[in-house]
């Protein structure tokens, strides 16, 4: 095996090459794998982002409304917002109004994590892409992200 060393000019081009190639590729791979993250319950919020992590997402979790409002518009944007709906300060159905009223942020696909089912027909005229009831099953959280998402690389 040959060190770099020992390859002469030609192997640091192959070298620095593939290197940017590979810092290309983690620049357009990310922004496609940020999932957000939004509930007030702690345990449930942390057990998500550990799960999605495990995966090879990247997950922002935030708990209310208002810290989500700031994450979305963060870049690089989420790929997909897992979204409770009772929230402190700005609730999940005020969040996404205010979401789509921004053309930057709009076009992020909103999943409705809850146990309120009452208000799925209201939620759906909200333009949701879907919505997972609580208690969740996690192997089915992660079907519907993956449905959203692309699955990432893992290393």
């Amino acid at each position: 095996m040959t060190s770099r060393r020992q390859r002469g000019s030609c192997g640091k081009r192959i070298d620095a090459r593939i290197e940017k190639e590979a810092s290309e590729q983690m620049e357009t791979e990310v922004p496609a794998h940020r999932i957000l993250v939004v509930d007030d319950d702690r345990s449930l919020r942390e057990g998500i982002g550990a799960l999605l992590r495990e995966e090879g997402f990247r997950a922002t979790c935030v708990a209310d409304g208002e810290d989500a409002l700031l994450a979305l518009r963060a870049e690089p944007k989420p790929c997909l917002i897992l979204l409770d709906l009772r929230l402190p300060f700005v609730d999940g159905m005020n969040f996404r109004r205010r979401q789509l009223e921004d053309p930057k942020t709009a076009a992020v696909p909103v999943v409705v994590v809850s146990g309120r089912r009452r208000e799925e027909e209201e939620i759906k005229r909200m333009g949701v892409s879907e919505f997972i009831g609580k208690p969740i099953a996690f192997s089915e959280l992660l079907r519907l992200v993956v449905r959203h998402c692309a699955r990432p690389h893992q290393h």
